[in-house]
């Protein structure tokens, strides 16, 4: 007989990767709805949905290596989904700071965010009524979630939300190669001339 002790832990490892990367879904969904962060789907006015993107934007940490962790495996976090249209691709973690009005715990934090693919086209038959939605080949789309202080990720790592954010990315990507879903380029992750130039024009280049 063949020696499947080598596929037995490999087995064993993936299962372990995956509830190790759930339990921390769990726990950013859980901060997410505490009363000390900050939860785009709380605001009611389009435009303060705007300002409070930008206060986000502008407090964020690039020093700080960013999370990306793929629809299928972020289960407990698969409602923030609903607040785009196209299919979940994955969730963004990003550490930054975010200040008041926005929230009663100003400082650092984790920024939280989504991908979904190209809304979809809606179409209308005008004869029957009957409306249907294809896909479009447009770009991804990108959809603020919310934000938490960073006390609320209570992983006891050491390092702060450095070391935290270290962590959380280790994990993730044990299970992404455990698991086989790694991070495949597509057309829209090429930049073309123009592209570049508008890059290089925003960034005073």
């Amino acid at each position: 007989m063949t020696d499947h002790t080598e596929r037995t832990i490999s087995i064993q490892d993936s299962g372990y990767l995956l509830d190790q990367v759930a339990h921390l879904c769990s726990v950013v969904w859980s901060a997410l709805a505490h009363p000390e962060s900050f939860f785009f789907a709380n605001l009611s006015s389009f435009t303060d949905r705007i300002k409070a993107g930008r206060a986000m934007k502008a407090g964020l940490d690039d020093s700080i290596k960013a999370v990306s962790i793929p629809y299928t495996i972020s289960e407990p976090l698969d409602q923030v989904f609903g607040l785009a249209t196209g299919d979940p691709m994955n969730v963004l973690l990003r550490a930054g700071s975010l200040d008041e009005p926005w929230t009663d715990a100003p400082g650092d934090g984790v920024a939280v965010a989504i991908f979904t693919s190209a809304a979809p086209i809606e179409q209308t038959n005008l004869i029957t009524g009957e409306v249907t939605f294809t896909a479009s080949a447009g770009r991804d789309q990108f959809t603020n979630v919310g934000w938490f202080p960073e006390h609320l990720l209570d992983i006891p790592t050491g390092g702060g939300l450095d070391g935290q954010m270290a962590a959380i990315r280790g994990v993730v990507n044990a299970a992404r190669r455990a698991t086989g879903i790694e991070f495949v380029p597509d057309q829209h992750d090429e930049l073309t001339d123009e592209d570049l130039h508008r890059i290089r024009q925003d960034l005073g280049r």
